[in-house]
Protein backbone atom coordinates (compact mmCIF):
# COMPACT_ATOMS: atom_id res chain seq x y z
CA UNK A 1 0.00 0.00 0.00
CA UNK A 2 1.76 3.23 -1.15
CA UNK A 3 2.13 5.89 1.55
CA UNK A 4 2.25 9.50 0.37
CA UNK A 5 2.97 12.72 2.21
CA UNK A 6 1.47 15.83 0.57
CA UNK A 7 2.62 19.32 1.54
CA UNK A 8 0.86 22.32 -0.08
CA UNK A 9 2.21 25.78 0.72
CA UNK A 10 0.72 29.10 -0.46
CA UNK A 11 2.33 32.47 0.33
CA UNK A 12 1.16 36.01 -0.47
CA UNK A 13 3.19 39.17 0.18
CA UNK A 14 1.71 42.69 0.31
CA UNK A 15 3.34 46.12 0.03
CA UNK A 16 1.62 47.32 3.18
CA UNK A 17 -0.45 45.68 5.93
CA UNK A 18 -3.89 44.49 4.78
CA UNK A 19 -6.90 43.17 6.66
CA UNK A 20 -7.57 39.70 5.28
CA UNK A 21 -11.05 38.50 4.40
CA UNK A 22 -12.03 34.93 5.35
CA UNK A 23 -10.38 32.29 3.18
CA UNK A 24 -12.22 29.15 2.04
CA UNK A 25 -9.86 26.18 1.75
CA UNK A 26 -10.53 22.84 0.05
CA UNK A 27 -7.24 21.13 0.91
CA UNK A 28 -8.20 18.05 2.92
CA UNK A 29 -7.95 14.89 0.76
CA UNK A 30 -11.29 13.17 0.40
CA UNK A 31 -11.35 9.73 1.97
CA UNK A 32 -12.84 6.74 0.21
CA UNK A 33 -12.40 3.01 -0.40
CA UNK A 34 -9.07 3.63 -2.15
CA UNK A 35 -7.66 6.44 0.01
CA UNK A 36 -7.11 6.38 3.77
CA UNK A 37 -6.29 9.74 5.35
CA UNK A 38 -3.87 9.11 8.21
CA UNK A 39 -3.24 12.70 9.20
CA UNK A 40 -4.14 16.18 7.99
CA UNK A 41 -3.18 19.57 9.38
CA UNK A 42 -3.64 23.16 8.23
CA UNK A 43 -1.36 25.88 9.58
CA UNK A 44 -1.73 29.56 8.67
CA UNK A 45 -0.25 32.88 9.71
CA UNK A 46 -0.94 35.53 10.92
CA UNK A 47 -3.14 34.56 13.90
CA UNK A 48 -6.31 32.83 12.80
CA UNK A 49 -9.26 30.57 13.58
CA UNK A 50 -10.29 27.62 11.43
CA UNK A 51 -13.93 26.49 11.07
CA UNK A 52 -14.73 23.16 9.40
CA UNK A 53 -17.90 22.24 7.51
CA UNK A 54 -18.88 19.70 4.85
CA UNK A 55 -20.16 20.94 1.49
CA UNK A 56 -22.97 19.39 -0.58
CA UNK A 57 -20.49 17.15 -2.40
CA UNK A 58 -19.06 15.69 0.82
CA UNK A 59 -15.81 17.69 0.74
CA UNK A 60 -14.23 18.96 3.97
CA UNK A 61 -14.49 22.75 3.73
CA UNK A 62 -12.29 24.93 5.95
CA UNK A 63 -12.90 28.66 6.48
CA UNK A 64 -9.98 30.59 7.97
CA UNK A 65 -10.52 34.01 9.57
CA UNK A 66 -7.67 36.31 10.54
CA UNK A 67 -7.57 38.66 13.51
CA UNK A 68 -4.93 41.20 12.54
CA UNK A 69 -3.57 43.07 9.50
CA UNK A 70 -0.49 41.57 7.91
CA UNK A 71 2.05 42.07 5.12
CA UNK A 72 2.36 38.34 4.50
CA UNK A 73 -0.08 35.44 4.41
CA UNK A 74 1.05 31.83 4.55
CA UNK A 75 -1.15 28.74 4.42
CA UNK A 76 0.36 25.26 4.73
CA UNK A 77 -1.56 22.01 4.36
CA UNK A 78 0.12 18.72 5.28
CA UNK A 79 -1.52 15.34 4.68
CA UNK A 80 -0.35 11.75 5.05
CA UNK A 81 -2.37 9.23 3.05
CA UNK A 82 -2.35 5.53 2.28
CA UNK A 83 -3.41 4.57 -1.23
CA UNK A 84 -5.17 1.26 -1.79
CA UNK A 85 -5.99 1.65 -5.47
CA UNK A 86 -4.23 -0.55 -8.04
CA UNK A 87 -1.54 1.05 -10.20
CA UNK A 88 -3.61 0.40 -13.34
CA UNK A 89 -7.27 0.44 -12.35
CA UNK A 90 -9.87 -1.26 -14.52
CA UNK A 91 -13.17 0.59 -14.66
CA UNK A 92 -16.16 -1.70 -14.88
CA UNK A 93 -19.03 -0.42 -16.99
CA UNK A 94 -22.55 -1.71 -16.48
CA UNK A 95 -23.72 -3.94 -19.32
CA UNK A 96 -26.49 -1.44 -20.12
CA UNK A 97 -23.88 1.26 -20.84
CA UNK A 98 -21.09 -0.77 -22.42
CA UNK A 99 -22.13 0.19 -25.96
CA UNK A 100 -22.78 3.73 -27.16
CA UNK A 101 -25.35 5.16 -27.61
CA UNK A 102 -27.36 4.09 -24.59
CA UNK A 103 -30.01 5.50 -22.29
CA UNK A 104 -29.65 5.94 -18.56
CA UNK A 105 -32.25 4.31 -16.38
CA UNK A 106 -34.75 6.88 -15.10
CA UNK A 107 -33.41 6.92 -11.54
CA UNK A 108 -29.78 7.31 -12.63
CA UNK A 109 -30.73 9.88 -15.28
CA UNK A 110 -32.39 12.09 -12.67
CA UNK A 111 -29.35 11.80 -10.38
CA UNK A 112 -27.02 12.78 -13.22
CA UNK A 113 -29.22 15.62 -14.49
CA UNK A 114 -27.00 18.42 -13.03
CA UNK A 115 -23.99 16.86 -14.80
CA UNK A 116 -25.85 15.97 -17.98
CA UNK A 117 -26.26 17.26 -21.49
CA UNK A 118 -24.71 20.66 -22.14
CA UNK A 119 -27.22 23.49 -22.46
CA UNK A 120 -24.72 26.21 -23.25
CA UNK A 121 -25.09 28.18 -26.53
CA UNK A 122 -22.03 26.53 -28.10
CA UNK A 123 -23.67 23.10 -28.20
CA UNK A 124 -23.79 23.03 -32.00
CA UNK A 125 -20.12 24.01 -32.33
CA UNK A 126 -19.11 21.35 -29.85
CA UNK A 127 -21.16 18.75 -31.69
CA UNK A 128 -19.22 19.46 -34.88
CA UNK A 129 -15.93 19.43 -33.00
CA UNK A 130 -16.65 16.09 -31.35
CA UNK A 131 -17.68 14.57 -34.71
CA UNK A 132 -14.31 15.67 -36.13
CA UNK A 133 -12.38 13.00 -34.25
CA UNK A 134 -11.54 9.72 -35.95
CA UNK A 135 -13.24 7.36 -33.51
CA UNK A 136 -13.04 4.36 -35.83
CA UNK A 137 -16.85 4.16 -35.75
CA UNK A 138 -16.52 2.49 -32.36
CA UNK A 139 -19.67 1.87 -30.39
CA UNK A 140 -17.72 0.72 -27.32
CA UNK A 141 -18.33 3.37 -24.65
CA UNK A 142 -14.91 3.15 -22.96
CA UNK A 143 -13.09 3.23 -26.31
CA UNK A 144 -15.18 6.23 -27.35
CA UNK A 145 -14.19 8.11 -24.19
CA UNK A 146 -10.52 7.16 -24.64
CA UNK A 147 -10.60 8.42 -28.23
CA UNK A 148 -12.23 11.68 -27.18
CA UNK A 149 -9.70 12.16 -24.38
CA UNK A 150 -6.84 11.54 -26.82
CA UNK A 151 -8.46 13.96 -29.27
CA UNK A 152 -8.54 16.73 -26.67
CA UNK A 153 -4.96 15.98 -25.62
CA UNK A 154 -3.60 15.86 -29.18
CA UNK A 155 -5.75 18.65 -30.60
CA UNK A 156 -5.19 21.27 -27.89
CA UNK A 157 -1.71 22.32 -26.77
CA UNK A 158 -1.09 22.61 -23.04
CA UNK A 159 -0.28 26.13 -21.89
CA UNK A 160 0.37 26.75 -18.17
CA UNK A 161 -1.79 29.58 -16.83
CA UNK A 162 -1.84 30.17 -13.07
CA UNK A 163 -4.34 33.01 -12.97
CA UNK A 164 -7.69 33.88 -14.48
CA UNK A 165 -10.98 32.09 -14.96
CA UNK A 166 -11.42 28.85 -16.90
CA UNK A 167 -11.67 29.48 -20.64
CA UNK A 168 -15.02 28.76 -22.30
CA UNK A 169 -14.73 25.57 -24.40
CA UNK A 170 -15.27 27.50 -27.64
CA UNK A 171 -12.30 29.75 -26.84
CA UNK A 172 -10.12 26.71 -26.11
CA UNK A 173 -11.11 25.21 -29.47
CA UNK A 174 -10.40 28.49 -31.26
CA UNK A 175 -7.00 29.05 -29.60
CA UNK A 176 -6.04 25.37 -29.79
CA UNK A 177 -4.33 25.78 -26.43
CA UNK A 178 -5.28 25.96 -22.79
CA UNK A 179 -4.37 25.16 -19.21
CA UNK A 180 -5.23 21.86 -17.53
CA UNK A 181 -8.53 23.27 -16.24
CA UNK A 182 -9.40 24.50 -19.75
CA UNK A 183 -8.75 21.06 -21.24
CA UNK A 184 -10.75 19.36 -18.49
CA UNK A 185 -13.70 21.68 -19.09
CA UNK A 186 -13.55 21.09 -22.85
CA UNK A 187 -13.50 17.32 -22.30
CA UNK A 188 -16.40 17.39 -19.83
CA UNK A 189 -18.57 19.55 -22.11
CA UNK A 190 -17.72 17.35 -25.10
CA UNK A 191 -18.78 14.26 -23.16
CA UNK A 192 -22.04 15.99 -22.23
CA UNK A 193 -22.65 16.64 -25.93
CA UNK A 194 -22.63 12.86 -26.33
CA UNK A 195 -25.39 12.69 -23.74
CA UNK A 196 -23.19 11.33 -20.95
CA UNK A 197 -23.06 12.74 -17.43
CA UNK A 198 -19.70 14.36 -16.61
CA UNK A 199 -18.33 16.13 -13.55
CA UNK A 200 -14.87 17.60 -12.99
CA UNK A 201 -13.15 16.58 -9.74
CA UNK A 202 -9.99 18.42 -8.67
Amino acid sequence: MPKISIRHRTTYSYRSPVQLSPYRLLLRPREGPELLLKRHQIAASPGNRVFWTTDVFGNADATVTFSEPTKQLEIVSHADVDLKSPAWPVFDIAASGASYPFRYKDRIGKTLAPSGVSSIPILGVLQQWVKGFDMENSTDTLSLLKDLSAGVSNGVAYNARDTGETQPPLETISLRCGSCRDLATLFAESVRVLGLGARIVS
